[in-house]
């Protein structure tokens, strides 16, 4: 099959890994607010044809689909900013109309930046959340050395409920992994644009 790229996508509730040969090929995998490695400048609007069997997995023989789907992509400058599912396959016509009716919408420079902003800050609340967690498992892990060698526990804020496990007998690599996998910042500094309330602005 050779080398790809990967778009993830929502298809009825169901996470959809849209493969394309047109960029790079270098399985990256991509979600919205990602730069396309060797895309064009400019809007850009793809579609693919999608099958799907009665489980939600995408199948590729046709007598093994029980729904149909054609995938809009749109890329501008490069971003994944967009997708759009259409129900069952249409004609070339309907095809080359949602195409030019994505390109306009997002030929809107205001629309474009809004969505980069929301995608970075939510870039952001992402990498704070991971540094969060590397430093969680990072002092976790020089407890237990200090432990091991009879040394004092420092308890600091926002580590008690991980080193009270281990005090507790619980494996060390068992709540470090827990860890790095749940844990959240006790405090950040860039808010999800979801939770923002679009029409504060407007109200009495």
């Amino acid at each position: 099959m050779g080398m790809f790229d990967s778009f993830i996508i929502d298809i009825d509730g169901q996470e959809i890994e849209l493969q394309s040969k047109r960029f790079d090929q270098s399985l990256q995998v991509y979600s919205l607010g990602s730069v396309i490695s060797g895309a064009q400048p400019g809007v850009c609007v793809y579609f693919d044809e999608v099958d799907l069997d009665e489980s939600g997995r995408m199948v590729f023989q046709k007598q093994e689909a029980h729904r149909n789907f054609i995938v809009f992509i749109v890329l501008v400058s490069s971003v994944f900013v967009d997708y759009k599912v259409v129900h069952e396959r249409r004609k070339n016509a309907a095809i080359e109309f949602q195409i030019q009716s994505l390109k306009e919408k997002w030929s809107d420079t205001k629309q474009f930046i809004d969505f980069l902003i929301q995608a970075l800050a939510k870039k952001q609340h992402k990498v704070q959340t991971l540094e969060h967690r590397i430093r969680q498992g990072l002092h976790i892990i020089q407890e237990v050395r200090n432990k091991q060698a009879g040394e004092p526990v420092h308890n600091f804020l926002g580590f008690s409920r991980w080193l009270k496990r281990i005090e507790e007998g619980d494996d060390p690599l068992e709540v470090i992994q827990d860890c790095l996998e749940k844990s959240e910042p006790l405090f950040s500094s860039v808010h999800d644009p979801a939770e923002k309330d679009a029409l504060e602005a407007y109200r009495l």
